[in-house]
C-alpha cells in the first residue's frame, strides 16, 4: 500500500508544473498515454536574461495541455514540437527587439491544436505547421525592422490539417503565407514587400482529400 500511494503521488506532482524565467537554454519534454495511445511535447527555449517565461503543463492520461506566456526583448527563440498516432504539429517563434506571445495548445493521441497570440517590434518570425499523415498546413509570418501582430491557430486529426491567421506588420521587409499538401494537390497564397510598407491579411488553410486555401490580404492599404 505505501508504495502505490507514493507512486500515485509522484504521478500527480509530474501532472501539473510550472516554469518561471529568466531561463536560457532550456528544454522541455513530457508525454502522455496508454494502450499504445501516446503523445509527446519537446520544447526548446533559448532567451535572452531580459526575458520572462511562465509556462504551465497538465499531464493526464488522455494527454497533454498547455498554457505559456512569455515577454522580453533581445534576441529569442522558441520552438515546440507535438506528435501523436499519425499526426505531427511545430510551432517556431524568432524575435530580435521587443515581444509577447501568449499560447496555449491541447494534444491528445489522435488530435492536437494550437491557438496563439504574438506581438513584437523589431524582426520577428512566426512559423506553424500541422501534418496528419501525408496531408499538410501550415503559415508563416515576418517582419524586419518593423511591428508585427498576429493571431493564429492550428488543428490537426481526424485526417485533416487546418490552420488560420489574422497578422499585421509595418516594417522594412514583410511576408505573409498560407499553404496546404494533401494527395492531390499543393496550394500557396503569400504576399511580400520590400522597402518601407504595411500588410494586413486574414488567411487559412486546409488539407483534406484536397488542398485549399482562402482570406484577403492589403498591401500598403490596396486589398
Amino acid at each position: 500500500m505505501a508504495g502505490r500511494l507514493l507512486g500515485l503521488t509522484l504521478t500527480w506532482l509530474m501532472a501539473v508544473f510550472a516554469l518561471a524565467g529568466p531561463v536560457s537554454g532550456i528544454q522541455v519534454s513530457c508525454s502522455s498515454g496508454y494502450n499504445g495511445a501516446f503523445v509527446s511535447s519537446t520544447e526548446c527555449f533559448n532567451l535572452d536574461f531580459s526575458t520572462f517565461l511562465h509556462e504551465q503543463l497538465d499531464l493526464g492520461w488522455s494527454g497533454i495541455r498547455q498554457d505559456r506566456q512569455v515577454r522580453g526583448a533581445g534576441k529569442n527563440s522558441l520552438t515546440q514540437s507535438i506528435s501523436g498516432n499519425g499526426y505531427s504539429l511545430q510551432n517556431d517563434i524568432a524575435s530580435e527587439g521587443a515581444f509577447g506571445v501568449s499560447t496555449s495548445s491541447v494534444a491528445t493521441a489522435e488530435a492536437a491544436s494550437l491557438s496563439q497570440d504574438a506581438a513584437g517590434v523589431g524582426s520577428m518570425g512566426l512559423a506553424l505547421s500541422g501534418t496528419q499523415g501525408s496531408r499538410v498546413a501550415g503559415q508563416d509570418a515576418n517582419v524586419e525592422f518593423g511591428t508585427l501582430s498576429s493571431v493564429q491557430s492550428l488543428s490537426v486529426g481526424q485526417d485533416v490539417a487546418v490552420s488560420s491567421q489574422s497578422t499585421a506588420m509595418a516594417g522594412k521587409e514583410g511576408y505573409v503565407g498560407t499553404e496546404a499538401f494533401s494527395e492531390s494537390n499543393t496550394i500557396l497564397a503569400a504576399g511580400s514587400f520590400q522597402g518601407a510598407g504595411t500588410l494586413q491579411a486574414q488567411l487559412c488553410s486546409a488539407a483534406t482529400e484536397r488542398a485549399v486555401a482562402d482570406g484577403v490580404a492589403s498591401l500598403d492599404g490596396v486589398v
